[in-house]
């Protein structure tokens, strides 16, 4: 599943330091780098829920009139466990194989939650 996720920061500041404190934020509740332009964002709020999922996440920064569009391209698959646990489910009983997917989308929504209060924080930050 891929989904996008979106703020505009209104500021003539130099794309170099918005990345940075974009990065200093997500280094705060993720596994974070760059990669050649981008920001590169993994694992975001890892906890026992989070065993269900795996997310990867690009920011990108794109240039507008006034200021830039920080976009957060957001990959989010079900983990191996989760596979495991829906399948052990469906050949105990049915029931048990909704526990995984229940965790599977309540991460999901935690996940786009969390990237757009950082996108927030930073628009407020910056403007």
């Amino acid at each position: 599943m891929i989904f996008e996720l979106s703020e505009r920061f209104n500021t003539n500041r130099d794309s170099s330091v918005i990345t940075g404190i974009l990065e200093e934020k997500f280094n705060k509740i993720s596994v974070t780098y760059r990669k050649d332009n981008e920001l590169i964002v993994r694992s975001i709020r890892a906890s026992l829920g989070s065993t269900y999922r795996s997310d990867f996440t690009k920011i990108n920064l794109i240039k507008k009139e006034y200021g830039y569009l920080c976009t957060a391209d957001v990959t989010y698959r079900p983990s191996i466990i989760c596979i495991i646990l829906f399948l052990l489910g469906l050949f105990t009983g049915g029931v048990f194989s909704l526990i995984p997917v229940f965790f599977y989308l309540t991460q999901k929504r935690a996940v786009a939650s969390v990237i757009e209060t950082v996108l927030k924080r930073v628009k407020d930050e910056i403007e």
